[in-house]
């Protein structure tokens, strides 16, 4: 096995024949001299890692950390949404998620809105 090619930045280029690192992971991380902390669980606002750990989750985004990770209620939802329709695209196709998300809108609006215009792949997240 060839050994890795050390860059002028000092970073490691892996090649071909060495696919894997020394901590075992395929993943080509953010930083290639150490490993990530590695998550095992995460209930609510909480990720918790291997070594026991829990940690606030200020990383999850939006639509995940307010929402909080493992929720009953969305898990439910999003169930109920696939068995009736994973994804259809806006353009070409409506559904009941998509027109439910519509009349929520135009219904918040007090009468100034008359239509909602569905952008991005969100449309099916019926909740």
């Amino acid at each position: 096995m060839p050994p890795s090619a050390i860059l002028n930045d000092g970073n490691v280029a892996v090649t071909a024949e060495e696919p894997q690192s020394k901590d075992g992971s395929f993943m080509l991380n953010r930083h290639l001299h150490a490993p990530p902390k590695k998550v095992v669980k995460a209930m609510g606002n909480y990720l918790t890692l291997d070594n026991g750990q829990e940690i606030l989750d200020a990383t999850g985004g939006a639509a995940v950390a307010c929402l909080g990770h493992g929720n009953a209620r969305i898990r439910k939802a999003l169930a109920a949404q696939m068995d009736e329709v994973s994804y259809c695209h806006s353009l070409f196709f409506s559904c009941s998620s998509g027109e439910d998300l519509a009349k929520l809108l135009i219904d918040s609006t007090d009468g100034k809105m008359a239509r909602a215009f569905i952008v991005s792949s969100g449309i099916n997240a019926g909740a």
